[in-house]
C-alpha cells in the first residue's frame, strides 16, 4: 500500500505526489498507488484498475496554518466500479479527513475479475498525507 502525498505548495495538477515524493500532475500516476497490482486468491483473477481519480484538496484552513497532516480511509470497490462504504480509518484532524472523505467517493474503476465475472472488492485501505512542503 502506498500513501498519496498531498502538498499545500503545488498547484492543483500537482496535488497528489507519489510515496517516492516525485509529484504526479496526472490521475493515471495516482492510480498506480491506489491499489495493489495483484489479487488474493479466491477474491480475484484481474485486480480493479482506477481510471478516475479527484486528488484531495489541501484543506484551506490547515494550508493558511502551515499544518500538515494525515487521513487513512477504507473503502469498497463494487463489481460495477463505483467506490462504497468509505470509512474513516484515523485522521489526525477533522479537515484532512473530510477532504478525502469526498475526493475518495468520487473514484471510479474498472471491476476487478474472478473467473470471468466483475466482483465486489471489500476493505481497500488507502493512507494520504498532507504536507505543507516546509522543512523542518
Amino acid at each position: 500500500m502506498s500513501i498519496l502525498y498531498v502538498s499545500a505548495c503545488s498547484t492543483v495538477n500537482e496535488d497528489v505526489k507519489r510515496s517516492t515524493n516525485m509529484p504526479s500532475s496526472d490521475p493515471k500516476e495516482i492510480a498506480k498507488q491506489a491499489l495493489p497490482k495483484s489479487c488474493l486468491p479466491n477474491i480475484c483473477n484481474v485486480p480493479p484498475k482506477l481510471i478516475f481519480a479527484v486528488p484531495p484538496g489541501y484543506p484551506s484552513s490547515a494550508k493558511r496554518a502551515g499544518e500538515g497532516g494525515f487521513a487513512k480511509v477504507v473503502f469498497d470497490i463494487e463489481s460495477s466500479g463505483e467506490v462504497s462504504n468509505v470509512r474513516l480509518l484515523e485522521a489526525s484532524s477533522p479537515v484532512f479527513a473530510s477532504v478525502v472523505f469526498e475526493a475518495v467517493k468520487q473514484w471510479k474503476y474498472i471491476p476487478a475479475v474472478l473467473d470471468g465475472e466483475n466482483v465486489k472488492i471489500k476493505d481497500v485501505e488507502q493512507p494520504f498525507r498532507f504536507e505543507t512542503g516546509k522543512r523542518r
